[in-house]
């Protein structure tokens, strides 16, 4: 997956100045899609490695079928697969699911209300009210399914600003819902402990002061 590094220069005058955060995730929306439309006409998207939810090639891990495999099956090439993941109904799935369902909702209202908001409704609002704690990051190109071939998956990542949590637009309803993937317990221990109700609460401010 091509990734899109943005590096934020506050101008030293004007609003820009005053407005550098917000102007930094606005700019990341729109940079990252236009920048992607660009680079995808010569790369193919591959995944970075860094983010929750990218695994080996797709002829790799297909060649492992949609169950879990037979240990003896296990090669250096395919050890990162999903397949390797799949366990039935695993404790606290059920939990973890709805919990990153919502973060992802709130994160795409998120990301809609800065796309509509216009000059006038950017200088209404203070810095600290539209920071989103997690982004979008949008790619052109598409992630193919590594458990059902022909299958697309996504082309989108979630970031934590500030943060090291990071995960694919495909990892909860591609593999964890589709096939009880078993994430890492790294990334099930940073999602237990992202606060969702103070996600929430500053989409409403957001919402609240762009509507004054």
């Amino acid at each position: 997956m091509v990734q899109i590094v943005l590096t934020d220069k506050p101008s030293t005058s004007g609003f820009f100045s005053r407005k550098p955060l917000f102007l930094k995730f606005v700019l990341l929306i729109i940079s990252s899609v236009f920048a992607a439309s660009i680079l995808s006409t010569f790369f193919s998207v591959s995944g970075s490695g860094e983010c929750e939810g990218y695994w080996p090639e797709v002829e790799i891990c297909l060649e492992l079928g949609q169950e879990k495999p037979s240990w003896f099956r296990r090669t250096r090439k395919n050890s990162g697969c999903p397949q390797w993941r799949i366990h039935n109904q695993w404790d606290g799935k059920q939990k973890f699911s709805t919990k990153l369902l919502e973060i992802e909702r709130v994160a795409k209202e998120w990301r809609d209300i800065l796309i509509k908001t216009n000059e006038d409704q950017m200088k209404a609002c203070e810095e600290g009210r539209i920071e989103p704690m997690i982004f979008i990051l949008s790619q052109r190109g598409i992630a193919w399914s590594r458990i059902e071939e022909g299958i697309m998956a996504g082309n989108s990542e979630y970031h934590e600003t500030g943060g090291s949590m990071c995960w694919t637009d495909a990892l909860l309803a591609k593999y964890v819902d589709k096939f009880d993937i078993l994430p890492s317990n790294e990334f099930i221990v940073q999602v237990s402990k992202f606060s969702l109700v103070e996600f929430q609460r500053k989409l409403d401010e957001l919402q609240q002061c762009l509507s004054l």
